[in-house]
C-alpha cells in the first residue's frame, strides 16, 4: 500500500486514476479496431498492475504471465499509426515533478507504446530464461512498477488535452 501512495504523488488519487482509465474507456468505444485494442490492453495492463499486484498482492510470476502483449504486437507488425491514439510529444508540464519521468518528455505515442512493449517482453523473457523468482538481482518488484509508470505516463498523455 506504502508503493500506491507513491505513485499518487505523481499520479493523483486512485480517483483520479479512475477517471483517466474511464476517459481512456470513452476513447475506445468511439472507434473499432486496432486503436481499441491498444487502450483495451493498456487499461487491462493497469488494472493488473494497480488491483492485482499492488493492492491484493498477486504474486510476481501471476502478474508477470498475465501481463498483455498481443494487441501491442500486432500493431507493430500492422506498422499502425499511433498518432491516431494520440499526436505531439508529452510536455514536461504533464509529467510528475519526479526525476524518474523526465525520460518520457518528448516521446510520442510510438516511442511509449514502443518501451511498453519491450518492458513487458523483458519481464516475460527473465520469467521463462531465469529461476527469476529467486534471482535477487532481477528485481522484479522494481521492473513491475517502473512498467506501471510507464503505463500510467501513456494513459495520462493520451487523455490529455492537445
Amino acid at each position: 500500500m506504502a508503493y500506491l501512495s507513491i505513485l499518487q504523488s505523481g499520479f493523483g488519487s486512485i480517483k483520479e486514476i479512475i477517471e483517466g482509465l474511464a476517459k481512456i474507456k470513452g476513447l475506445k468505444s468511439e472507434k473499432s479496431g486496432v486503436r481499441s485494442l491498444l487502450l483495451i490492453e493498456l487499461e487491462l495492463n493497469i488494472s493488473l498492475l494497480v488491483y492485482d499486484y499492488i493492492e491484493n498482492g498477486l504474486d510476481e510470476k501471476t502478474t508477470i504471465e498475465q501481463l498483455k502483449l498481443s494487441a501491442i504486437q500486432s500493431a507493430f507488425d500492422k506498422d499502425f499509426d499511433f498518432t491516431k491514439i494520440k499526436k505531439g510529444k508529452i510536455k514536461a508540464d504533464l509529467l510528475p515533478k519526479d526525476e524518474y519521468y523526465l525520460k518520457f518528455k518528448e516521446d510520442d505515442m510510438e516511442k511509449l507504446y514502443r518501451k511498453i512493449h519491450i518492458k513487458i517482453n523483458e519481464l516475460k523473457r527473465s520469467v521463462e530464461l531465469y529461476d527469476a523468482f529467486n534471482e535477487k538481482k532481477l528485481r522484479l518488484n522494481v521492473r513491475l512498477k517502473n512498467l506501471l509508470k510507464l503505463l500510467l505516463v501513456t494513459a495520462k498523455f493520451i487523455s490529455s488535452k492537445p
